[in-house]
């Protein structure tokens, strides 16, 4: 019998055979503890782990497969993946490779790439409550404003969509839009099923980290992440669910249960604008060039109007004899809330300025529209009617360094600090229309006159 000697050891032919079939040369196998100690400490993404464990098949009929493969085990799941070659370094190249990718992206992802073959394609009769199913039955029983609903479903949708790798269409898409239509298509055919937990949790925290190092972006991004899951969560709430049972049936797990959104502390306004310098160069560029413009700023920095307030805002609101300015719901908007609605008074100047506007208007708004069939009673369509107006002052509001992002809300916030330090607090709540003393407090009072102690430095 033909033996090999070495370090003591005595391996006979029959065991070398053996020793090959395994993939184990017989020099690293004279010494069974040395020679697994060679790769039992190593990582699974390490190319040596996988040369002594990828191999060959044979099938049921005893033919043997002449590329190499391998049984990747991961959270409990086991794969055979063939990997293409009949070269050792190769297959174990590729095995590690399958492994970081599993590890990185998941098994779905990794069984679409490397194994096709696995991936069961999606039974069209056996989907189940679909995003959009449950959305429709959502508008069938939700007892909030429309306006509201529509905040809901958004913020639902995009979070669905950026969850399952679903392209946005960019701003402005109109509920008519071919571009918007083809993008709800798409996130309503998810099913809901798939929108778990911990896919929501998973989105949340990529959310959170993409701008670690912007330590200003981050923060917005906290209330950006915060306002979408309280949002999309009010879908879900327990009274509305009672109303669904018969409808839709809905996955035992739902999206947002365990997920709550981070609360940050709503931050101190801090005043960068010089109101007075704004309003004298708006009055030479804006009011002879973009009139609809000039209009949105002064009702935004002098009246303290909500830019939704604004796009609907009506002639007959302004009661010029009483130099009032009236917000309340009618037949075109609702207010944000019952403490939104309030009269506003105005000073000579502003009621001369909106008077003269007033006996040039051409429709029932204060903020005229360019686009064709707009200037009727209806105001279908929202903020696009009159779009284009925001748009031209957003980007001269940027061109005199408002570097906010939503600058006309940024002048809300600057009149409301103006009054707060000319006449308190309280004063600065009502023109603002708060609920609660405590918003204006927390957020929009800004200390403008220079304080400082009255203690003198020696010379």
């Amino acid at each position: 019998m033909t033996v090999s000697v070495d370090i003591g050891w005595v391996v006979s032919h029959k065991s070398r055979a053996k020793l090959r079939q395994i993939g184990m040369d017989h020099d690293q196998s004279i010494c069974p503890s040395s020679a697994h100690l060679k790769w039992k400490g190593l990582p699974r993404t390490s190319v040596n782990y996988w040369r002594h464990r990828v191999e060959q098949t044979t099938s049921s009929a005893g033919t043997t497969n002449p590329h190499l493969c391998a049984r990747i085990t991961y959270r409990g799941k086991r794969v055979r993946f063939n990997l293409d070659t009949a070269n050792k370094d190769t297959a174990a190249s590729k095995a590690a490779a399958i492994y970081r990718f599993i590890s990185e992206h998941g098994w779905e992802e990794a069984l679409r790439k490397y194994r096709p073959d696995a991936v069961e394609p999606p039974d069209a009769s056996n989907v189940g409550v679909t995003v959009g199913d449950f959305i429709a039955a959502v508008e069938k029983f939700a007892a909030v404003r429309s306006q509201t609903l529509r905040a809901y479903v958004q913020a639902f949708r995009k979070i669905v969509a950026e969850i399952s790798s679903i392209p946005g269409t960019g701003k402005h898409t109109k509920v008519g839009d071919v571009v918007g239509g083809a993008w709800r298509a798409k996130v309503d055919a998810v099913p809901l099923a798939s929108v778990t937990p911990s896919r929501v949790q998973e989105w949340k925290q990529r959310r959170l980290r993409e701008h670690q190092s912007n330590a200003l972006q981050q923060r917005r991004d906290v209330v950006t992440v915060a306002s979408s899951i309280r949002n999309a969560k009010s879908l879900f709430r327990k009274d509305l669910l009672l109303h669904l049972a018969e409808s839709v049936e809905l996955p035992a797990v739902l999206p947002f249960e365990g997920i709550s959104p981070d609360r940050p502390k709503p931050a101190r306004y801090q005043s960068r604008i010089d109101a007075a310098a704004i309003l004298k160069k708006a009055a030479k560029e804006l009011a002879p060039e973009e009139p609809e413009s000039y209009k949105i700023l002064l009702l935004s920095l002098v009246c303290g109007l909500r830019a939704s307030e604004i796009y609907h805002l009506q002639w007959e609101k302004f009661d010029f004899t009483n130099k009032i300015l009236r917000i309340e719901d009618t037949e075109y908007h609702r207010l944000k809330s019952e403490n939104s609605a309030g009269d506003l008074d105005l000073d000579d100047r502003t009621v001369g300025v909106f008077m003269a506007f007033a006996r040039a208007a051409k429709s029932i708004f204060v903020i005229e529209s360019d686009a064709p069939g707009s200037r009727s009673k209806s105001a279908a369509g929202g903020s696009y009617r009159c779009q284009r107006h925001f748009d031209v002052t957003l980007k001269w509001l940027r061109a005199q360094g408002i570097k906010a992002n939503k600058p006309i809300h940024e002048l809300r916030k600057e009149v409301g600090s103006i009054i707060a330090s000319n006449d308190g607090i309280y004063a600065a709540s009502r023109y603002l229309r708060h609920g609660d003393i405590k918003i204006t407090a927390a957020v929009y009072v800004d200390k403008k006159e220079r304080v400082t102690p009255k203690l003198k430095i020696p010379t």
